[in-house]
């Protein structure tokens, strides 16, 4: 999750006040809960929330300290606010990008130039 920094996630979620009036599943929680299902391609929440709290021990390292269950999840889906999750989108894409191209720039940079015979 070094994608996305604590201190940037939390400047977003207080600019769109998404933990208000949230009881248990906060804004970080819902995020990581949703990354995972992204990464591993899940295709459910049901899926998503089976295989988290299969992961006993590997869940609490990830940042979340208790199970997730299947209602919880689909109500944090429905009700946080839209504006917050396309912001960390945004996010994400430009951090992903600017890896990508700082890859693409040492792979260049190691390259030795081309001699062509004829």
């Amino acid at each position: 999750m070094d994608v996305v920094p604590k201190y940037k996630f939390q400047k977003i979620v207080k600019r769109h006040k998404g933990n208000h009036r949230v009881r248990k599943l906060t804004c970080r929680e819902q995020f990581i809960c949703m990354c995972f299902g992204q990464l591993t391609f899940r295709d459910s929440l049901r899926d998503v929330t089976t295989t988290l709290n299969a992961l006993d021990g590997k869940r609490y390292h990830m940042g979340l300290s208790h199970k997730v269950p299947l209602s919880t999840l689909s109500d944090a889906n429905s009700t946080q606010p839209w504006q917050r999750a396309s912001k960390r989108g945004i996010y994400c894409v430009v951090n992903v990008l600017t890896l990508i191209l700082s890859i693409f720039r040492n792979m260049i940079a190691l390259t030795k130039p081309c001699e062509f015979y004829d």
